[in-house]
């Protein structure tokens, strides 16, 4: 498969999960959940759906499982819009890219904080 094409679904899969979880969902229990990045295998029948959740570790459990429940529709407007002979099979997982990087925001500030109180 080239990759020029895994990459436009990619594209379209970001678009379109986030657009059904802004516009679909309305369950009261789901948080604010943001779609960050996809992760498609190269035969296109995977799909890994990278979320960040605002909230709690429960709250954003809670999401996951919602978005878990949805799957089923989310795939079936998918077919309306991807003109693909499989449509992926969707896994929701928590991004924790943001956490790591937070992590080394505040290793490097305390690093600069060390140095100040040296001098």
């Amino acid at each position: 498969m080239s990759q020029r094409r895994v990459e436009r679904v990619k594209a379209l899969l970001h678009r379109e999960v986030a657009q059904f979880i802004e516009r679909r969902i309305k369950n009261p229990e789901m948080g604010f959940a943001t779609v960050t990045g996809v992760s498609l295998s190269s035969d296109l029948k995977h799909a890994k759906i990278l979320v960040v959740c605002r909230g709690s570790a429960e709250e954003c459990e809670r999401s996951l499982q919602i978005l878990g429940m949805c799957v089923p529709s989310i795939r079936r407007d998918l077919k309306k819009v991807l003109k693909l002979r499989w449509i992926p099979t969707l896994i929701f997982e928590t991004d924790i890219s943001f956490d790591h990087a937070d992590r080394i925001q505040i290793l490097l500030n305390n690093l600069d904080n060390n140095e100040e109180t040296i001098d």
